[in-house]
């Protein structure tokens, strides 16, 4: 009786410590994820503010008359 209620007492508790792991890394891959949610968004609005300059090349035509792109247009 007393070797059951050790193995259930064990057993509740590597299932304690699995859930406390996956909780932890939930709140990692939610960290990451928002993070990389405003990288994009910082990399997306620092390129609509420099699309003005990258729009013309040196003798003032646009950038697609010269067939050069922006190099923020790959950004997704």
């Amino acid at each position: 009786m007393g070797s059951q209620s050790t193995d259930l007492m064990l057993g509740l508790l590597q299932i304690t410590m699995l859930l406390a792991i996956l909780f932890r890394l939930s709140s990692m891959f939610t960290l990451i994820a928002n993070t990389q949610r405003e990288l994009r968004r910082a990399i997306y609005y620092q390129g609509e503010r420099h699309a003005p300059e990258l729009s013309a090349d040196a003798c003032g035509e646009p950038a697609s008359a010269s067939g050069s792109l922006p190099r923020h247009s790959t950004i997704h």
